[in-house]
């Protein structure tokens, strides 16, 4: 429209009580860093950070982290920052992550296959706690054995999701 309504009213939707797009993925950005270093300092072997393309069947997964357990194995993780109260996994994602856990995906560009996953969610940057959404996506990334945790809850010490440290 001429006049710019429906671009001001998208705008004031997305700019909404702090909310804005930049800022969700600034933060998510600096969450799956965090991760990513405790992960290393813990032991982990990080491979990659920041979305790499994982093949999974006739599509691609990007993972936010990738590392190498202590058996040699390597786990897609992916990071789920809340920006309300809720951790939703969505359904294109589950879709290719059971496909990633069952059949094992090459990393684009890399000499490694990507054989499980794993999700960490963390809480939003207001305090808000999030937990995971009870959802047939949930129930389905349960099913296929990929494991959720709630970072931060349990550490890593505690916490056998990803498998043996190097």
């Amino acid at each position: 429209f001429a006049n710019g309504a429906i671009t001001g009213a998208f705008a004031q939707l997305y700019n909404a009580e702090g909310f804005s797009l930049k800022a969700a993925r600034l933060f998510h950005n600096a969450q799956a860093n965090m991760v990513a270093d405790q992960m290393h300092e813990a032991g982990y072997e990080v491979l990659s950070r920041g979305g790499t393309a994982v093949r999974a069947g006739n599509t691609y997964r990007y993972y936010d982290i990738i590392v190498r357990v202590g058996d040699g194995t390597i786990v897609g993780v992916e990071v789920k920052t809340a920006w309300s109260d809720l951790l939703n996994p969505r359904g294109s994602q589950v879709d290719a992550d059971v496909w990633v856990s069952k059949n094992g995906g090459e990393a684009v560009g890399q000499e490694y296959k990507v054989s499980r996953v794993a999700y960490a969610g963390i809480d939003g940057p207001t305090g808000t706690k999030a937990s995971w959404a009870a959802s047939a996506l949930q129930a389905k990334l349960f099913a296929a054995g990929i494991p959720t945790i709630k970072w931060g809850e349990k550490g890593l010490a505690d916490e056998p999701w990803l498998g043996p440290r190097r």
